[in-house]
């Protein structure tokens, strides 16, 4: 997250607010940038923007589609059936976790998480028994670990780009059920 005075908070929520009445319909992040350094003569980066309006939506101030490329102050209006503020689509994609003081992503109450070392030990077991006990783990859906360290301490995927990073990733979160934390779009850090 990116610490925001209040008064550039309030320019870049008037220029979305904006943006969108220009244009009739959610504008997207040039778009909004435009507005910004027409009104207000300045000439900031859009990758600054970018993390404003991502700071923003973050904040549950404004509301994106699903690809994160439309951003509106408010549902009403034509088009926006899918957009969602940031606590909407944490709770729709993650059932049953919660978002602590920093930000971390740490289990309800009732959920149910996976321990690495036990997995790693599951995987390494010929007892079908055991895998039938915990069939649950496989059901499809995405969780996070329940935050013991491991014996690794640390499990990181690294490469270079495009060469199938975030395919590898999403094999083993469908192998394992464990999020990897390749979809960064909703600015969530994982229990380390």
């Amino acid at each position: 997250m990116v610490y925001l005075p209040g008064w550039l908070r309030s320019r870049v929520l008037w220029s979305i607010e904006e943006a969108e009445r220009l244009k009739g319909s959610a504008p997207n992040t040039p778009e909004i940038a435009a507005v910004i350094q027409i009104n207000y003569t300045t000439m900031i980066a859009q990758g600054y923007i970018t993390a404003f309006i991502q700071n923003m939506y973050r904040d549950d101030n404004i509301y994106a589609d699903k690809q994160f490329t439309f951003w509106s102050m408010t549902l009403e209006g034509e088009g926006k059936e899918g957009y969602e503020n940031f606590s909407t689509r944490f709770k729709r994609l993650f059932p049953g976790y919660v978002l602590d003081a920093e930000m971390k992503v740490r289990p309800g109450p009732t959920t149910k998480t996976i321990n690495l070392n036990f997995l790693v030990d599951l995987f390494r077991s010929q007892d079908e028994q055991l895998y039938r006990e915990n069939a649950w783990m496989f059901d499809g859906e995405f969780r996070f670990l329940d935050g013991e360290r491991n014996a690794s301490n640390k499990v990181a995927l690294i490469s270079w780009p495009r060469s199938g990073n975030s395919f590898t990733r999403r094999y083993l979160e469908n192998l394992t059920g464990i999020t990897t934390g390749a979809d960064n779009t909703l600015h969530t850090e994982v229990i380390s």
